[in-house]
Parts: structure tokens; C-alpha cells; sequence
């Protein structure tokens, strides 16, 4: 697994077959969004800060709530 931090609350979690972004955030916030593609985004809460998914490539399942998951085997 690697985990790359892209700033603020954002992380990158990457393994062999799935990639997951945390909280993606959108350049208001003063930081560049360096996304590339993924097949998960969680959100934490509505703030551009944290719910920038627009940016994330390869139309990711959004986690934006609490509820039982399963996506790519990940649950």
C-alpha cells in the first residue's frame, strides 16, 4: 500500500488494484489539486476543503455519508 498526502486532509491510498482519495479539496482553499484518477472518494463533510470530487478522474464511487460500503472488494 502506499499513501501519498496531498495537503490539508487529503490522502491518496493506493493499493495493487484500488486507489482511494480522502477529502479532495478545491484550489480556493489556496493549494493546488494534484488528482489524478480513482475508484473511491470519501468526503468527511460539505466544505470545499473536503468535497472537491469534480477533480477526481475515472467517475470514482463517492462516500459521502455513513453507510455500508463494499467497492472493489474494499468494505
Amino acid at each position: 500500500m502506499n499513501i501519498t498526502w496531498y495537503g490539508h486532509s487529503c490522502f491518496k491510498l493506493q493499493s495493487k488494484d484500488v486507489v482511494l482519495i480522502t477529502d479532495p479539496f478545491d484550489k480556493k482553499i489556496g493549494l493546488k489539486p494534484p488528482f489524478g484518477g480513482a475508484d473511491i472518494v470519501t468526503i468527511s463533510h460539505n466544505h470545499c476543503g473536503h468535497n472537491n470530487f469534480e477533480v477526481v478522474k475515472n467517475n470514482p464511487f463517492v462516500i459521502d455519508g455513513a453507510g455500508e460500503y463494499e467497492i472493489k472488494k474494499i468494505t
